[in-house]
């Protein structure tokens, strides 16, 4: 499977809420503190590819449960050649230093996700968990672990921003 910018453009949430898609560098900029801009590498290997950034739905929503979600930073959508479509969940832990609190950070975050998502007509494909690169030299087995056994969730991926961009773009 592979991005599609018009099945992400055409999401039902994307109908609704037109306001909450943005460019992906956009969203990994918003996603990236100063001080850890330098462990982030090829950051701008995405141009025009666009994704709907969850965090702003809250910003955007009326809905008092909605406002009270966590989110996963974004999620876009993919077809694959017979024209089936899914969404992958999108975390960036740009800023995270150790993986002491991963798993307790995370939980909330794709279970709110998948109930947002959940009635948009596009099943999910999976969850990834982008990191900063200097965290994913070090400790990327642990962190795999961490996330697909603490999470219960064996099929999430733990990939780098150039790897995210290799494998679904």
């Amino acid at each position: 499977m592979k991005y599609c910018y018009k099945t992400t453009q055409t999401h039902s949430l994307s109908i609704q809420y037109a306001i909450c898609l943005q460019k992906i560098i956009d969203i990994i900029k918003e996603n990236i503190e100063r001080e850890n801009i330098n462990k982030v590498h090829n950051a701008n290997i995405f141009t025009d590819e666009i994704a709907f950034n969850l965090d702003k739905i809250k910003d955007n929503s009326d809905d008092k449960d909605i406002k009270k979600y966590k989110t996963v930073d974004m999620f876009f959508c993919m077809k694959d050649s017979k024209k089936n479509k899914k969404t992958l969940l999108v975390e960036f832990k740009f800023n995270c230093n150790g993986i002491k609190n991963i798993a307790i950070e995370c939980k909330g975050k794709m279970e709110d996700s998948k109930v947002l998502l959940f009635g948009g007509g596009i099943p999910i494909h999976n969850n990834v968990f982008i990191f900063n690169d200097k965290l994913l030299n070090d400790k990327r087995d642990e962190i795999t672990n961490i996330i697909k056994w603490r999470l219960n969730n064996p099929t999430a991926e733990v990939l780098s921003i150039t790897e995210l961009k290799e494998i679904y773009f």
